[in-house]
């Protein structure tokens, strides 16, 4: 959208499944922020959704936090079929939400040491039948890097710098 990385999109898609009209919007840069943000309408032929997310991720080893927040929300009609045959339509209404965050422990030039904390909480009405769950989750994350002076690997007589590090799991309750 006029240079500045902004993406807007409206498109109008048709298959099998349905019909759908989508606006949507996103911006790696909020504000010229390290802050992403990304939102979507789809109008369906067999109901609605709509998407937002915005998150801040660790964009370097010495970034302190991060965050994300998603919700996804949507009301649709869910087929059910048999013998091949489409029968029914079961009235499908959802909420999604999720929150991140994380914040380093230890940093280092070349290695950085993260807590992460989430929770996720859905809630899904299918034909009137409701279904609520939520969880939280809890990690920590070693990540590396080490690099590596080669020449020849994408162009010839220029040396380079190759990222070897790497990421030491993420271990969630």
């Amino acid at each position: 959208l006029l240079g500045g990385g902004q993406q807007v999109e409206v498109s109008r898609r048709a298959d099998l499944d349905r019909d759908q009209t989508v606006f949507s919007f996103r911006d790696p840069r909020l504000a010229g922020s390290r802050v992403r943000v990304a939102a979507a309408l789809f109008d369906r032929s067999d109901g609605r959704r709509t998407e937002l997310d915005l998150a801040r991720p660790f964009f370097a080893l010495r970034t302190l936090w991060s965050f994300r927040a998603r919700l996804d929300a949507f009301d649709q009609l869910d087929p059910v079929y048999a013998s091949a045959e489409r029968v029914a339509d079961l009235r499908h209404v959802a909420r999604w939400l999720e929150v991140e965050g994380g914040r380093a422990v230890r940093r280092t030039d070349a290695a950085a040491l993260r807590l992460h904390l989430a929770y996720r909480n859905r809630r899904d009405e299918v034909a009137g039948d409701l279904r609520r769950f939520g969880s939280l989750e809890a990690g920590l994350s070693l990540v590396e890097h080490r690099f590596q002076r080669l020449r020849h690997v994408n162009r010839f007589e220029t040396a380079e710098e190759l990222d070897d590090g790497g990421v030491l799991g993420r271990v969630r309750h």
